[in-house]
């Protein structure tokens, strides 16, 4: 089937263009040898990007950087200065996680590889990036403390896996987690630990937007006598953290299961990168909550080949309908990335696009962030060449692919008074959900919509984004409520 490529909005939220061509918008290269530019992004709700550039130098040292971005009136503009590392070779700009105004940033091979994580803030009064609270440090040499990290969106809770850990069993690993008490980072509860050797628990985590469900990631963990993985979810209660629901256990050995996974606002919908399956074609599965089980949604998808990697980073939107993959391959072909769709009505994930990089072991796909609502997509290829050797690069898309035959689901709203201090009006009455966030992806409102306005008069000061899901097309606009 044909497909076509389907800009969203702009920032202004203005109307939709069409029959555009699957190329970058923007591109950013690698200013240095071996900078690595784009070995890892994230992004921030609702505009911002982060890339890293583990290799970047300060005064003739490898320390590392993170450069933020914000994506306005379709260009890409950099954010306050960089953020540069201040400690050589400890992997400083290797894993990080954005919210909002604030970012974890990951260490793993400092001191040994102890680790070490740090957060930051933008202080907006002085336009820069100001450390919060003080270094966590790993818990002992060898563990790789920061080798992943995940913030809540509120940045009062941090997530850190440490899965080399290994004084309570070789390479059980660890999973802290902190939360900010206004002063600094205290450790909730015990440490998260591996149950068996060699599990790798915490080689990768993820937190909820919606609680405080933390998702950790045990690719080593043996069931039965095999490594097939394992995913488990644990929430507070008050006291501890317990299991939330049973475990997701990997299909097979030695696939990479719980190397990489993502997760819906929801919470309802669960995705699984398996990028050493199939002789390392790469999979990924989808599921989706059954009570406390979690069940197989969809056919698996697959790399086209051995060596594709598919599956070693993916994201998941806040709602699940769009999912993109990545597959950064070896050094027969250049990495692609593919774009997928799941709209009412389908059985199946809908491949939608399909984007590659430009030479051969650029490791592009490798590092994938997608904006929640705006379906912006940033593509790292962090051993790009054109510039210089391994200077990296980074992609752009400011589009989704949609087929043809779904292109009569995405229309622009049109909303009045903007700003607006009670109610909402809409050009016409709509049949659908509603949601409203704020712009660090807080869900304020979610209700059924049969009517031509909305309430908003309980709504705090402030910007939010209205976003409605009608049967067959999804709207999204921005307001700004006053008091």
């Amino acid at each position: 089937m044909k497909t076509i490529l389907l800009m969203l909005f702009a920032v202004g939220f203005g109307q939709y263009a069409f029959a555009q061509t699957p190329t970058p918008i923007e591109t950013r290269n690698g200013l240095a040898p071996n900078e690595r530019l784009g070995a890892f992004v994230d992004h921030g709700f609702p505009y911002k990007f982060a890339v890293g550039s583990p290799g970047g130098t300060q005064n003739g040292e490898v320390v590392g950087k993170i450069q933020l971005y914000d994506y306005i009136n379709f260009d890409l503009r950099e954010f306050g200065a960089p953020i540069y590392g201040d400690i050589p070779n400890v992997g400083f700009g290797e894993v990080f996680d954005l919210e909002g105004d604030q970012m974890v940033v990951g260490m793993p091979a400092y001191d040994n590889n102890r680790g070490l994580v740090r957060v930051y803030e933008w202080k907006e009064d002085i336009e820069e990036w100001e450390q919060k609270g003080s270094d966590i440090q790993g818990p002992e040499i060898g563990c790789q403390f920061g080798k992943t990290v995940a913030m809540k969106v509120t940045g009062n809770m941090i997530v850190v896996g440490a899965p080399y850990a290994s004084a309570n069993g070789e390479n059980k690993g660890e999973v802290r987690i902190y939360t900010w008490t206004g002063v600094d980072w205290e450790l909730r509860g015990e440490p998260i630990v591996g149950l068996n050797d060699n599990d790798l628990t915490g080689y990768h985590v993820k937190i909820s937007r919606t609680q405080p469900l933390v998702i950790i990631g045990e690719p080593g963990n043996n069931v039965g006598v095999n490594k097939n993985g394992r995913i488990r979810f644990f929430e507070w209660n008050g006291s501890e953290w317990q299991l939330a629901y049973d475990d997701l256990e990997g299909p097979e050995p030695l696939t990479g299961f719980g190397i990489k996974f993502d997760i819906t606002y929801h919470n309802d919908r669960f995705v699984v990168g398996m990028p050493i399956a199939e002789g390392t074609k790469g999979v990924v599965k989808t599921y989706k909550l059954n009570g406390t089980n979690w069940v197989q949604l969809y056919n698996d998808l697959q790399g086209e080949e051995p060596g594709d990697l598919f599956g070693t980073d993916l994201n998941i939107v806040i709602h699940g309908q769009i999912l993109i993959v990545g597959a950064p391959q070896g050094n027969t072909k250049p990495g692609y990335m593919n774009v997928f769709t799941d709209y009412a009505g389908r059985t199946n994930w809908n491949l939608s696009g399909e984007f590659s990089g430009s030479m051969p072991g650029e490791k592009y796909g490798s590092e994938l962030a997608i904006s929640e609502l705006v379906e912006n997509v940033l593509v790292g290829a962090p051993q790009e060449d054109s510039t210089f050797n391994d200077a990296g690069k980074i992609y752009l898309y400011p589009y989704i692919l949609v087929s043809t035959d779904e292109q009569q689901k995405i229309e622009p709203l049109t909303i009045f008074p903007n700003p607006v201090k009670d109610v909402l009006h809409l050009e016409g009455p709509l049949n659908g959900e509603v949601f409203i966030y704020n712009l660090e992806g807080k869900l304020f409102l979610q209700n059924q919509l049969n009517a031509d306005n909305i309430e908003v008069g309980d709504l705090p000061e402030g910007a939010y984004i209205l976003k409605i899901e009608t049967k067959d097309k999804v709207l999204v606009s921005k307001f700004t409520k006053v008091d």
